[in-house]
Formats: structure tokens, sequence, C-alpha cells
């Protein structure tokens, strides 16, 4: 590895960025004589909450970032109010808050957490601040590390206050390792198997779970990850995961060798030796250890007392019979192994809840034992890319699923229809169903009884369509009478169909029947000619329309049409065209249409021509994103949008109009020769290898802060000489960071205080 790391770096200027260092000395002990010999100016930027650690590393330039002032803090303490306060409380509440935030010592993540407490509490009393105010928490005793030291008060404020259930579930994610990302149902679904959540009423224990996750994210000891459907992804900050380790080893028993084992992306060869666990150990986490390949013979029949394990993305391939044996256990997740089948003893874990076998690609039948696990609640198998085509005879007696993915419809040669097998499982919320092809008729898909299930909220439809089908199959007609017969409850939420062979798509869709539907995505319908109406959609926030290759326009019927004002979309606040191969025309957008639209990408759209003119009334877009939108040639009056990326599109000619613009990226867009009224774009990014001499466009940004340019060497060399064309374009900008497209040259300049480097 080391000689690996020299030869990366011999003779290379290098940017080498390091993130929370703890221990100064792993410049002397590792990384200084193997960066010896890069090239001059290479530098190494550290983040660390040491200042120790800074010293040690001999750092030339230290940043201190700085402390929220006391209005600062106060405004973010502020939140945990209503709006509708009277200025005589706001300022009672104002007295009390300016001590909680100085007591915070002007730090952010301190504020946030004291604050989530405050909103905990309900509807605001200044009797309930003033508890916060005078807790004995602020006197706990400082951490010996300088991170934790002025935390510490604020965190365990937050974490004394919480319920007892509570604080097992918030220390329980002590056993993750650091920036773990945490997927919202798993993690509940785990603290459910531990047995740490107390039933509410006629809440089952589930739905209970998933509310103390956002109560855990509401007092921001968890952290939402962008990019998950709306809170499903957390992560945990370092320091109040460094508070949930502490507690853990003082009051339960989590720590390393207890109750709970986990090896979590810890590179492990083996698994752990049954010498080294004590035979009450509840949780096994071996996650993310590919070069564990085996378990020892017998290996689960010493851990009679498990309750989760976890052995997903590791290598290993088979499982013995003493699995059956885990009769405690409640979490099963073998996802992303090499296992080609699962023991038919797994049919004696009657307590099981959760079992999850995604990606195993050899997986080839599930146990005809699993009709016995009936206190399964979420069941997901992944038959999309696998090896695993039928299900099990029995599945209708799994009555308590709330989740079932990856059930696949029986074809003709496996028996009788098993779409029946659905109808009794009325407790299901997320559902998705493969290879539907397979299903006869509709009265066959009917036998499911989707309609009836009042509590699906998330339902994907998907088929596997034969590679030699054409457009005038009788498949197709078949198909489209099965997608009749799969019609959802109207309390659906999420809804995705995938590789539907058929030219039309159901007219459930489109109907006032799915009135609460928030999230939809069109997947692979190669057939389909047109888009349904999708004006009625209400409550649609989210809208991906992508590879459905034989449309070639879209009009005013499928967003609602020009003069439908109050039926255009008007939740909608994303939307995604993908893979579009033959889409030319976008028209039929009206006064109304899209009121709150943020989002809107485009990609491989090869065909496109333009946008539409009545975008322009779309007055909440902010973002927009267009890629390999060939035939694209303007994009211009669109006076809300502040941020704009375009790439690969070939005969673009002109940005215009777009008075809000703040950030454009651009990449392999050589056409460009118009961009007017950019009256407010501060940050530019300009990435093209061929270009030959800057453009003369960039002369008319007068309004730029900061250019980034990936461009030749050739290029590069001509920008570093003061009395050169392509200089005089960009030197009234106060910030350039320019590089050759393969990172061996660069330029840096800042104009105020002046300063250029180049190599």
């Amino acid at each position: 590895m080391e000689s690996k790391v020299e030869e990366l770096v011999s003779d290379k200027r290098i940017l080498l960025v390091l993130d929370d260092v703890w221990d100064g000395g792993i410049w002397e002990d590792n990384l200084e004589y193997l960066l010896q010999g890069s090239a001059m100016n290479s530098r190494l930027l550290i983040t660390t909450r040491k200042e120790e650690v800074s010293r040690r590393m001999g750092s030339f330039e230290t940043y201190k970032k700085k402390r929220l002032s006391p209005d600062e803090g106060w405004r973010i303490l502020r939140t945990a109010l209503e709006d509708s306060i009277t200025q005589e409380r706001l300022q009672n509440f104002r007295m009390v808050g300016m001590e909680i935030v100085d007591k915070c010592g002007g730090l952010p993540l301190a504020v946030k957490v004291v604050r989530g407490v405050l909103k905990s509490k309900g509807s605001p009393r200044i009797e309930d601040w003033k508890t916060v105010r005078d807790n004995p928490s602020w006197k706990q005793p400082r951490d010996e590390r300088e991170s934790l030291q002025e935390l510490i008060p604020a965190l365990y404020l937050s974490y004394a206050d919480l319920p007892p259930n509570l604080k097992q579930c918030f220390i329980y994610c002590s056993l993750f390792p650091e920036d773990f990302k945490f997927h919202k149902p798993n993690l509940a679904q785990m603290w459910v198997a531990e047995g740490f959540v107390r039933p509410a009423g006629s809440r089952a224990k589930e739905d209970v779970a998933l509310e103390y996750f956002t109560q855990l994210m509401n007092r921001s000891l968890l952290q939402e990850l962008p990019g998950y459907f709306e809170d499903w992804g957390a992560t945990m900050h370092d320091a109040v995961r460094d508070l949930a380790v502490h507690v853990s080893t003082k009051k339960y028993q989590f720590q390393q060798g207890s109750r709970h084992w986990t090896l979590l992306r810890k590179d492990a060869k083996e698994a752990p030796s049954l010498n080294d666990m004590r035979k009450h150990v509840r949780t096994l986490l071996l996650s993310r250890n590919p070069s564990i390949t085996c378990l020892p013979k017998n290996y689960f029949g010493k851990l009679r007392r498990l309750r989760v394990l976890d052995l997903s993305y590791t290598g290993i391939e088979s499982l013995d019979d003493s699995i059956g044996k885990l009769v405690q256990l409640r979490f099963l997740n073998i996802s992303y192994t090499k296992l080609k089948g699962i023991p038919d003893s797994i049919q004696n874990l009657r307590n099981l809840q959760t079992l999850h076998s995604y990606g195993c690609k050899f997986l080839k039948r599930l146990p005809n034992g699993m009709s016995q696990l009936v206190n399964l609640t979420d069941l997901r198998v992944d038959p999309a890319d696998g090896q695993l085509d039928q299900m099990p005879v029995g599945m209708g007696n799994l009555v308590n699923l709330r989740t079932l993915r990856g059930f696949v419809a029986n074809d003709q040669t496996q028996g009788e229809n098993n779409m029946k097998d659905l109808e009794g499982l009325t407790q299901l919320r997320d559902l998705a169903v493969y290879k539907l092809e397979a299903v006869t008729s509709r009265a066959k898909a009917q036998e499911a009884c989707l309609k009836n299930k009042q509590k699906l909220n998330k339902l994907q439809l998907s088929c596997n369509p034969r590679k030699d089908l054409d457009r005038e199959d009788p498949e197709i007609k078949r198909i489209e009478k099965v997608f009749q017969g799969l019609s959802p409850p109207s309390m659906l939420e999420i809804l995705h169909i995938e590789k539907f062979f058929g030219k039309r798509l159901p007219d459930w869709i489109s109907n006032d029947s799915l009135s609460n539907l928030r999230w939809l995505r069109l997947e692979n319908c190669k057939f389909c000619r047109e888009l349904p109406p999708l004006g009625k959609l209400s409550e649609l926030r989210v809208l991906h329309i992508w590879s459905l290759s034989s449309i070639s326009a879209i009009g005013a019927e499928c967003f609602g049409g020009e003069t439908e004002v109050r039926s255009s979309l008007p939740s909608l606040e994303t939307l995604y065209f993908r893979g579009m191969s033959k889409w030319k025309l976008w028209s039929g957008l009206g006064c109304g249409a899209l009121p709150v639209l943020n989002s809107l990408h485009i990609a491989k759209c090869p065909k496109l021509r333009s946008l539409p003119d009545g975008l322009c009334h779309a007055t909440s877009l902010r973002q927009l994103q267009i890629d390999g939108a060939d035939k694209l040639k303007v994009i211009k009056d669109l006076p809300s949008v502040t941020e704009l990326k375009i790439s690969n599109n070939q005969n673009l000619e002109e940005i215009s109009n777009l008075t809000q613009l703040k950030t454009m990226d651009i990449c392999n867009c050589p056409s460009i020769t118009q961009t007017n009224f950019l009256d407010v774009l501060a940050h530019l990014k300009l990435v093209d290898s061929k270009i030959d001499i800057l453009p003369v466009w960039l002369t008319r940004t007068t309004s730029l802060q900061r250019l980034e340019l990936v461009c030749s060497v050739d290029l590069l060399k001509r920008c570093c000489l003061a009395d050169s064309e392509d200089w005089c374009k960009i030197s009234n900008v106060p910030r350039i960071e320019a590089r050759s497209h393969e990172g061996s040259k660069y330029i840096s300049y800042v104009k105020h205080p002046h300063s250029f480097e180049s190599n």
C-alpha cells in the first residue's frame, strides 16, 4: 500500500484533505515520508477540533470557525416559538433564551439541540424554558477533549430529557461507525427487534419506532441527509455520537463484548470467535466485511438469544441449519451476499419480524417453510437482477406483513395464479410486485384486491417483457388489461411503474382516485406514446419520467391544459425527465401550471428542441439542470432560476434573461455565443477541454465574483499572459481558479488583495 501511495503522488502537485483529525502524530508517523516525493506547492488541508493537532502538524495557516453571536444564537432558538406570539410574550422568552444561548457558548450544534428540547415540550411555556436554563446538566464535568468541553452540557441536557425508551434507541446508534448513513425504516426495525419500542394504544410498534426516529431528528440528535425521500436518511454528528458512546459504556451494556457485538466496516477477515462472545449476545452486526466468506459450522447454535443479525455486504456463500436455532431472532439482513439458498430450518424462527435479502444475485429460491413465519412484518427480496423467479407456496399466511418487496407472480408452468396470495395481506403499507407479464388476465390481477388495502402507501408494479416483443404482439393488449385490474387504494402516496410494455398506461393513474399521490415514477415503458393526464394529481410533489422511448411530444393533455389553472399539478416540486430518446416537443404549460416547481432536470433527451414558453410562469423554479439535449438551442425567459447546470448540449447557442441566476455550471457546450441579462451571476464554472479560446460572452458577465475554469493546457498557458486576449476577457473577475483537464497545470488568482499563482 505504501509503495502504491508513493507512486501515485510522485512528482505530482496534490491537495490532500484530512477530515476530523484527532492525532497530530499521523503526519510524522505515516504521511510525511509517503508524500515527500510530491511536487512543489502541494497542499495539506486538515479539519480538527483540537488546536494541539494543528500545532503538531505544523499548520502554516489556521482558520478558526467563528462562533455564533448572541443574536444569531437567539434567531435559531426563536424558531421553537410560533410566529404568531405576541411581542410582550416574545420579549419574556427572549430574556430567558439569551441566557440559554450564552450557556451554549456560541456553538450552532448546541443551540440546535437545545432548541429541539424546547420544541419537544409542545406549546411553549416560559416555565419550560426556565427549567431548561436551570437544568443541572449545564454543570456536567468537562470532557478532556477540547471538542466536547462546551458541547457536552447541551448534548447531555438533550439526552437526559429523552424518555427511557428513546434513550435506548439513541444509545443504540453508537454501535454504528462515524458518518454512518442510517436508513429510517431499517433502524426503526432494529429498535423494535431489540425490544426498545413500547406499544402506544392501537398503533403498531413499527409506527412508534418511526416516530422515535423523527423525534431524534427534531432534537438534532440525528441529522437529515439530503437526497433521501423525505426524512428517510440520517447521520449522527461526531460529537453527538461521542456522547452516545460515552453514555453507552457508563449506563448500558452496549460496549463491545457484552450484549451487542459490531464489526461494521472493520475489514474483518473472519467472523468473531464464539469464545470471544458471550452466550447472551443480542446483536451481531458483521455488515460490510467482504472478506468474511464463511461461518464456522453450528456457529449460531450457541447464540440463541440473538435478536438482530446483519450479514449484509459480506462474502458469505452459505448458511448451515444452525440458523434455525436462533428462536429469539427478530431481524435478519442477508442483503448483497453470495448466498445461493436459505436453509429450510429458517421456518423455526417464529419470532422473526424482518428479513432482507436485497441484491442476492445467486439466490434461486426462498424456503417453502417461509409460510410459517407468521410474525414476519417486513420481507424484502430482489428478483429484478437475480435468479429468484417464484414465491414459496402459502405466502398468504403471512397476514402481519406490512412491507413485501419482491413478490413474484407465477406463470402457468409454476402452478396456480398466486396473485390471490396477496388478497388477505390487508396490513400492507409497501408492496412491490414483479413479473406481472405472467398474470394471464385482468380477473386474475384483481384477485390481489389491491384496491381494498386501505393502508397501502407505496406500490411498485414491474414487468420483465420478452426482448423480441413488437408493438403488435397480443401480449400488449393483455398486459394493459392486467394493469387495469391492479387499481390501488385512494390512500396511495408513492407509485412506481417499471417496464410496462403496453401502449396505454392504466386509466386509474390519472383519475381522482389517487388524490393522495405524492411521488410518481414511470420508467422504461417503451411502447407508451403519450403520457396520461396528470394535472389532477393535486398532491403530487415528485414526478420522474424515465426512458419512455416512444414519446415524441408532451402537451397540455399531460399537465392540465393551458386554461385549467387549478388542475395543473399545484403541488409539484421536482420534475425529472431522463432517457426520452424520441421526445421533440414540450408545450401546453399555461399561466397557472407548476406554481411551486422548484427543480427541473432533463437528461439524455437528444431530440428536445425547446423548453415550453409557459415555463416562465413557474415562478418558484430555482434549479434547472439539462444534460445531453443536443437539439436545444435556447434557454431564456426564466426569471426565477438561481442555479443552472448544463452539460453536453452541443448546439445550445443562447442563455438569456435569467435575471436571478447566481450560479451557472457549463460543461461541454461549445456553441454558446449569447448570454444576455444575467444581471446577478456571481459564480461560473466552465468545463471544456476542446475550446481553443475563451468565449467572448465572458466579457458580458460583469457581476461575476468567481470563475472556475477547466480547459486545455494551451489555453491555460495563454491565460497566464497578462497581455493575452484570453486573460483580458476574465481579468476583472475578483477570483479565478483554473486548471488543465488532466489536472497537471493550474492558475489561482485573487484580485484584492492581489495574488497570482501558477505552475
